[in-house]
This record gives C-alpha cells, structure tokens and sequence, in this order.
C-alpha cells in the first residue's frame, strides 16, 4: 500500500508541475495576443494534456520498470512524442494556431530550445545537489 501511495504522489506532483506550467505558457501567449482570460473547457484540455505528458514521463524515467535503453535513446524518443503530443493536441483543442508551416516550425524552434534548457538545468541540478551518487549509493 505505501509503494502504490508513493507512485500517486509522484504521479499528482509531475501532473501539478506540467498544468502549472502548461497554464503559465498559455497564460502569457494570450496576453500578448490581448486575451485576458482563459476558458473553463481550455483548463480541462490543459489537465487532460498534462496527464498524458505525465504519463510519458513516468514510463520513460520514474517507473521501476523503465524502459531499460540509453538515457539518449530515452531524450529522443520523449522529446519526439511531447513534440507529438503538443501539435496534435493543439490542433484537435484549438490552443495555437499551428495551420501552417512557418508556425509549426516556429513551435518546433521554440519547443527544442526549451526542451534543452530544461534537460540542461536538470543535469546541473543532479550534479550540484549529488543526486545521482545517492541514487546509486541506494
């Protein structure tokens, strides 16, 4: 009963951490576009979206039973599925417009760019703290 406790409690903090941030993006892209305010039914496709990130995110690195491949074959096969995930959803739930490739590629830039700046931060972070010499000591 604690291991399946700990599993939700790490599956409630990612979906927390990926809805905080998917409404703090779209938050600020609307109001640059002047739209000061955002709509029930977009929070509820924003959690929907959020569970489903989570859930690539606890299969690719949390669960015990993760894929067993190279954390680089692991990056790629994350980055290539959110990328996925984010222009599917955003032309099924109306969030962007991605109609055309100048957008899709702009998305695209944006999206890589962030994407290394998290994997980078999150590198520095286990080096710094010494997380990953804990892990392997346990």
């Amino acid at each position: 009963m604690k291991e399946k406790l700990k599993y939700l409690y790490e599956i409630k903090a990612l979906t927390s951490m990926f809805f905080v941030g998917e409404v703090a993006i779209y938050s600020i892209i609307n109001y640059i576009n002047g739209i000061d305010y955002v709509k029930i039914s977009v929070l509820l496709q924003l959690v929907l979206l959020a569970l489903i990130i989570v859930f690539l995110q606890y299969m690719l690195y949390t669960y015990d039973k993760a894929l067993k491949i190279s954390i680089y074959v692991r990056m790629i096969i994350h980055y290539i599925s959110l990328l996925s995930v984010f222009i599917v959803s955003s032309n099924v739930f109306n969030l962007f417009d991605l109609s055309n490739k100048k957008n899709i590629s702009i998305f695209t830039l944006g999206f890589t760019i962030m994407y290394i700046l998290a994997f980078t931060s999150m590198a520095t972070y286990y080096k710094i703290t010494g997380e990953k010499f804990n892990k392997k000591l346990n």
